[in-house]
């Protein structure tokens, strides 16, 4: 029993014609003949049934021809073998992939007054304070104060703006504890802008002649000293991750005892940075920082291609 008989087979079971298996196997019909029958008394077992104008296969012959299929393709892997042998940039290619989605841990919205160690706010308007939760997204491209660079919002810096808390409205005049013209109160809220004829809107912007420019509706103000906030913790989700790594690698048979091994990282595949945390305290050391601020933005792709020889 041959290769090249079970070439015949096989090609005799595709074909349903001794002429075009012949064709097939680049010998002439006699041969190919000559080669099944010998394989036959070889078997002990008839494999064709011979028509006139069709070949077909017995039982026997049908499994007979399955499993040679299975031995060439068998014996044409040992070539694959010995080939990737005597190349050495053949073989493996390994690929990995680490797919990162996350839709953020939940955070506090605080007030980060002197009372309270990360306190929370008074909600001043449910409704407006839903509205607020709901809006919640990064929006990159917003003028930074000095007009130079872009930077980011977690809340839609037209609609949401830091005020005076109308707490310090209250503080007395008395020894001036007030601070007169240079207020001592410097507590903030949080309002939405509204029209001036909504009903219990106060200002929230002015000209420079003193004249206000925008109106708001407060939804969240410092609680009173001595009560805690009632806002509550853990309110919105953070920034979402988004992070695509991946990995590729392949080992070079130099000899038996010696191999090398290449192997590249690249983590942010995709380049998506991660915008950093945004500003949720009404009370920032700098008042004029707007809510939701987030200046900065990291992560951008890294490649790390190391090379390892192995003796």
């Amino acid at each position: 029993m041959t290769l090249n008989e079970l070439r015949y087979i096989v090609a005799v079971a595709s074909e349903r014609s001794f002429g075009r298996a012949a064709t097939r196997c680049f010998v002439s019909q006699p041969a190919l003949s000559v080669g099944i029958q010998k394989l036959e008394e070889e078997l002990g077992a008839r494999l064709f049934e011979r028509g006139k104008n069709e070949i077909t296969m017995t039982p026997v012959g049908a499994r007979i021809v399955e499993q040679a299929q299975k031995v060439l393709e068998e014996a044409a892997q040992i070539r694959e073998i010995a080939q990737s042998g005597r190349n050495q940039l053949a073989g493996a290619l390994k690929l990995g992939v680490i797919y990162t989605v996350s839709s953020g841990a939940w955070t506090s919205i605080t007030t980060n007054n002197p009372l309270y160690n990360n306190g929370v706010p008074d909600v001043v308007n449910p409704s407006l304070v839903d509205e607020l939760l709901g809006q919640a997204g990064v929006q990159w491209g917003v003028p930074a104060s000095n007009n130079a660079l872009l930077e980011g919002r977690y809340f839609d810096p037209n609609s949401w703006v830091k005020i005076s808390d109308p707490q310090c409205a209250t503080v007395t005049s008395l020894q001036n504890l007030n601070g007169g013209a240079t207020a001592r109160c410097t507590l903030q809220a949080l309002a939405k802008v509204v029209p001036s004829t909504t009903p219990g809107a106060v200002v929230t912007a002015r000209d420079s002649a003193g004249n206000p420019t925008q109106w708001g509706l407060i939804a969240l103000q410092n609680p009173l000293p001595g009560v805690r906030g009632n806002l509550g913790r853990n309110v919105l989700r953070d920034l979402p991750v988004f992070r695509f790594d991946t990995s590729i690698s392949k080992s070079f048979s130099i000899s038996e005892s010696k191999s090398l091994q290449f192997r590249a990282d690249i983590q942010n595949i995709m380049n998506h940075p991660q915008p950093g945390a945004p500003s949720l305290t009404l009370n920032s050391a700098n008042s004029a920082n707007p809510f939701g601020q987030i200046t900065n933005k990291a992560g951008g792709r890294t490649i790390q291609a190391p090379l390892r020889f192995g003796f």
